[in-house]
């Protein structure tokens, strides 16, 4: 994941573009991220954008996002 010890790690909050958020006691991978959507976004998802910023799939959001697709 980060690689930081876990006392230096840190809940994420996402928010969906409908304005809903996604909660997770640590920093997750993009991909975590778009199952806990849903199965079928998790099989089809190759990226996310954070910020107006294109991330990969596999990278890791450990801080909060607001807005987010994905891909």
């Amino acid at each position: 994941m980060t690689g930081l010890p876990p006392e230096q790690t840190q809940a994420v909050s996402i928010t969906l573009p409908d304005g809903s958020q996604c909660h997770f006691d640590r920093p997750v991978a993009v991909t975590e991220v778009a199952a806990a959507i849903g199965a079928g976004l998790a099989r089809n998802t190759v990226a996310g954008k954070l910020g107006g910023r294109l991330v990969d799939a596999c990278d890791v959001i450990d801080h909060n996002a607001a807005p987010c697709r994905w891909t």
